[in-house]
């Protein structure tokens, strides 16, 4: 995840994005959601980021895996992409 990332600053708000592309990508969010929290919410501090998620990307079912740990940019998602959220893992078709 350290080397899948990208960072951007909107405004005065710096946000950064991982993106693994892969196989199985449920599976490893509901196995191994925690440790990736708790990566994220690394980076986010050793980067001085305002938000972090990352979006792990399922080729073989076609769909986008987000996974954040802030409220607030769970609540830009639902401003700006128009979805709501379910927990922590929410699923988007591509």
């Amino acid at each position: 995840m350290r080397s899948e990332f990208a960072w951007f600053i909107l405004g005065n708000t710096k946000i950064s994005i991982t993106q693994i592309e892969m196989m199985g990508a449920k599976h490893l969010i509901e196995n191994r959601r925690e440790e990736i929290i708790q990566i994220l919410n690394a980076i986010k501090i050793e980067q001085r980021l305002d938000f972090i998620f990352q979006n792990t990307i399922d080729l073989a079912e076609g769909k986008n895996f987000l996974v954040a740990d802030d409220e607030r940019i769970k609540n830009y998602w639902r401003r700006f992409l128009l979805f709501n959220f379910s927990a922590v893992l929410q699923k988007l078709r591509i």
